[in-house]
C-alpha cells in the first residue's frame, strides 16, 4: 500500500511539470525496461529465451512546436534458457538492436495534455545464438558429412 501511495504521490508531482514546446528546443528521452521475449521455437509452447532487460533513448528537435524529427535507439538482451528435447537439450539467448528515424506531429501544440502521432523508419537486427548438444546417452544421427 505504502508503494502505491508513493507512486501517486509521485506521478501526481509529474503532472505538474510542464515542459514548454518551442521551434528549435531538444528534447532527450532515456528508456529502461523489461525485454520480453515472445518469439517461438519450433514448438509453439517455447520461447526463445527469458525476459531480460532493455535499455534504449530517443532524441527529438522539434522544427516547429506541433512538428519534431528524431532518432529512436533501442537494445534488448533476454536471458539465457535451456530447454530439452526428448533426444537433445539446447539453450537460447536473444538479442534485439532497433535505430528509427521518427517524426513526431503534435495534434494540439499549446495545451497542458497533448495527443501526439509518432511514426518512422529503420532498421533492426535480431540475433538468436543458440547451443545444441544431445541428452547424455544419445548421439546425434550420421549424416554420412565429415
Amino acid at each position: 500500500m505504502k508503494r502505491l501511495f508513493g507512486a501517486l504521490l509521485l506521478l501526481g508531482a509529474a503532472a505538474a511539470a510542464q515542459a514548454q514546446v518551442t521551434a528549435g528546443s531538444h528534447v532527450l528521452s532515456l528508456e529502461l525496461g523489461a525485454g520480453i521475449p515472445l518469439n517461438r521455437y519450433y514448438d509453439i509452447k517455447d520461447k526463445v529465451g527469458n525476459p531480460g532487460f532493455a535499455v534504449g533513448g530517443r532524441y527529438l528537435y522539434n522544427v516547429k512546436p506541433s512538428v519534431g524529427v528524431g532518432l529512436d535507439l533501442a537494445y534488448s538482451a533476454g536471458s539465457e534458457k535451456a530447454t530439452a528435447a526428448a533426444d537433445y537439450r539446447y539453450a537460447s539467448k536473444p538479442k534485439l538492436l532497433q535505430v528509427l528515424g521518427i517524426g513526431k506531429y503534435s495534434l494540439v501544440a499549446d495545451r497542458k495534455y497533448r495527443p501526439y502521432v509518432l511514426g518512422g523508419m529503420g532498421i533492426g537486427r535480431f540475433s538468436f545464438k543458440k547451443a545444441q548438444a544431445p541428452n547424455p546417452g544419445n548421439t546425434w544421427p550420421d549424416t554420412g558429412t565429415t
